[in-house]
């Protein structure tokens, strides 16, 4: 579904702030529709439920993220300032999130949602370890790296992001990510292309 309509993009961009601030489950369709200035109907009319919703705007956002990312790995410029425009794009994606929807995304009880998320993350570790390899092969990433323990390592990185006793590390889950991700990539980064 494309936003055309202003009281859907109204609904989309309250939830979506809602959602990231306090988490999914605790939010309400009445909470939605109150901040967003439409009515029930309105959002009924557009959505079957919150986990419609909720689906919607998680696809939109892995979506975008998919198309910044392939923007920058195909764009000309060094492989290790690919990685640093990873880095600042995974920030600006988790501004503001909290680690309440991080742990509602991740530990979803809604066979539904929990389905679309397995299929969205299918999706992108599919595409980066592709990446992955080829840029094994273009000699961006150490050699004695093996691309599937790679993205093994992206799927651990996800399910521990929801370990109560690794957040209460980090102020905040931001900085958890930024952590995450500057450990990740810079670890296959080989030395002589290193900063």
């Amino acid at each position: 579904m494309e936003i055309r309509n202003n009281k859907v993009r109204q609904i989309v961009t309250t939830a979506r702030e809602l959602f990231w601030h306090h988490g999914i489950k605790r939010i309400t369709v009445e909470e939605i529709c109150e901040k967003s200035e439409v009515s029930k109907m309105t959002f009924y009319k557009h959505f079957t439920n919150k986990t419609d919703l909720t689906k919607y705007i998680v696809k939109k956002m892995f979506n975008e993220g998919i198309q910044r990312y392939k923007d920058i790995i195909n764009s000309d410029i060094p492989y290790i300032e690919k990685v640093k425009q990873i880095i600042q794009m995974k920030m600006e994606q988790t501004n503001g999130l909290s680690q309440e929807f991080i742990n509602d995304l991740y530990k979803s009880d809604d066979p539904e949602l929990k389905k679309s998320i397995d299929k969205f993350l299918k999706k992108n570790i599919s595409l980066i370890h592709n990446d992955f390899v080829q840029a094994q092969k273009n000699g961006h990433i150490r050699n004695d790296v093996n691309p599937d323990f790679l993205v093994y390592m992206i799927n651990k990185l996800v399910e521990i992001s929801t370990d109560p006793q690794l957040q209460r590390i980090y102020k905040s889950p931001q900085e958890m990510i930024h952590e995450f991700v500057n450990f990740f990539y810079y670890g296959i980064i080989p030395d002589n292309q290193r900063n």
